[in-house]
């Protein structure tokens, strides 16, 4: 195998344990409100605030990907994806 389609496999694999990873907060988010609610001292509505931000933001890619995907190929826009996961899983 080349080293080219090396890179491009691993890319891949790191993107997909990464979005497994992100759909566990969805799931688990249900099951750990009652202790958010109590540890934070937060209202139910925020549950329904956290979703339509991420149904929000989750539109906005899907509109935005077109103009990227003219501009850049499949494995920069993965990177640039893997990148900004991380970087909002860091804070």
């Amino acid at each position: 195998m080349q080293k080219t389609a090396k890179v491009g496999v691993f890319i891949i694999i790191v993107n997909f344990l990464i979005y497994i990873g992100l759909g566990l907060p969805d799931s688990v988010l249900g099951s750990a409100w009652p202790a958010v609610r109590q540890t934070y001292h937060v209202n139910v509505d925020y549950v329904g605030y956290l979703t339509a931000i991420s149904l929000v933001c989750s539109f906005g890619s899907t509109l935005l990907y077109p103009k990227l995907s003219a501009k850049l190929t499949m494995d920069r826009i993965m990177m640039l994806s893997m990148w900004f996961v991380l970087i909002g899983l860091s804070h």
